[in-house]
């Protein structure tokens, strides 16, 4: 296995393939990142809980299946192929009475997301803190998080999140508070 786990490059996502390694639902998997954007792929079964995203529209596309995204006012339906863009601010929930796969874009990092940070997941680590990182009120954050965590990360996933620190000019190390004791004479 190569010490290098990312790099800047161009690679082509192969969605079926993707889809089929995951196993939960309701726990977005990172495929990609764009602008700032996390792209998401999930697997829906159930009712999720109702929520907004303050600072962001989300994306639904429908990928397989069906489901659909109920607003407190209306009901969206959405088949295989189609999507809708939930702007920021409105509060809504994705139910599917059976099992669905649907790819969405966001911003924010969502409490479950931070959680995976906490487990240490190695494929959303990095996509997760570059996003923090791009976000100039979350750098504290996002160093707070891998102070707290960092012991719990695999050697390689380490090196590398260090290194994506230093690209991204976020300091890690811990600051110390300053002593109260006596001055020196």
């Amino acid at each position: 296995m190569s010490a290098v786990l990312w790099e800047t490059h161009m690679e082509k996502v192969n969605i079926a393939e993707k889809f089929a390694r995951i196993s939960e639902y309701w726990k977005p998997y990172i495929a990609a990142e764009l602008n700032g954007q996390l792209v998401k792929l999930d697997k829906l079964k159930g009712e999720f809980v109702w929520h907004h995203h303050a600072n962001e529209d989300e994306m639904f596309l429908v990928v397989k299946g069906k489901f659909r995204i109920e607003f407190r006012d209306e009901t969206v339906h959405l088949g295989e192929g189609e999507f809708i863009v939930v702007p920021r601010g409105v509060e809504h929930r994705p139910v599917a009475d059976e099992e669905a796969s649907h790819a969405a874009e966001a911003a924010d990092l969502p409490q479950n997301w931070l959680n995976q940070l906490r487990t240490g997941r190695l494929q959303l680590l990095r996509p997760i803190y570059l996003a923090l990182c791009r976000q100039p009120a979350r750098r504290a954050e996002a160093a707070r998080l891998y102070r707290q965590h960092r012991e719990g990360y695999h050697p390689i996933a380490r090196q590398q999140l260090e290194r994506l620190f230093r690209e991204q000019g976020v300091a890690i190390e811990e600051v110390k508070p300053l002593g109260l004791g006596r001055r020196p004479t």
